[in-house]
């Protein structure tokens, strides 16, 4: 399998942690990447579980830590909070195939960041409203339906990729492409 095969989710709290669930349970390949051991250890043990008021799911995807973690990375969903942004790039950078591209799945505006450090091609944008919370490690409490739109930077027209990550992750629900992300998050804003 090439690195493109699988999603890199890098970040496995609420965002990235709802997202994972929803793409490993669709059937595809998924490997989190997190700093926090306890989490990553009870994925690993347990499964990547989300909660649904009493109900509890769970599916297997592969959990690290980032110090043991040197794949080539394809698909790349960065889900970190805003401020580690740059130590994320530090480590995605070196490892991020010649074909692969990062989404900033994150609160806020971190595409022209991720853009200097890996390339406006290779750098997808996102608005993200997912209400969820991490309850303990390994477990992602679902708060319920939200928002989640993709598309190029700088409102470059929709892209074969973009299409293909969007149709991905209606996995989870209502995930949009469009050409006015920016839009999204001023409006956020």
């Amino acid at each position: 399998m090439s690195s493109t095969d699988t999603y890199t989710v890098v970040g496995g709290g609420a965002i990235g942690g709802t997202l994972a669930f929803s793409l490993a349970r669709a059937g595809h390949r998924v490997r989190l990447v997190d700093t926090d051991a306890a989490h990553v250890a009870a994925v690993r043990e347990h499964g990547l579980t989300v909660a649904r008021g009493e109900q509890r799911e769970s599916v297997h995807v592969e959990a690290v830590t980032p110090d043991a973690c040197d794949a080539a990375l394809g698909r790349v969903l960065l889900a970190v909070k805003a401020q580690a942004t740059g130590a994320a790039l530090d480590w995605i950078e070196p490892r991020l195939a010649p074909d692969g591209w990062v989404v900033s799945l994150q609160n806020g505006f971190n595409e022209e960041l991720i853009a200097r450090r890996i390339g406006a091609g290779r750098t997808v944008a996102a608005f993200v409203n997912i209400f969820a919370d991490v309850t303990e490690p390994g477990v992602i409490m679902d708060g319920g339906a939200g928002a989640l739109v993709i598309g190029e930077c700088h409102g470059a027209p929709v892209s074969d990729r973009v299409d293909s990550l969007v149709a991905d992750l209606q996995s989870w629900g209502p995930a949009l492409a469009s050409d006015n992300v920016e839009g999204y998050l001023w409006a956020k804003a």
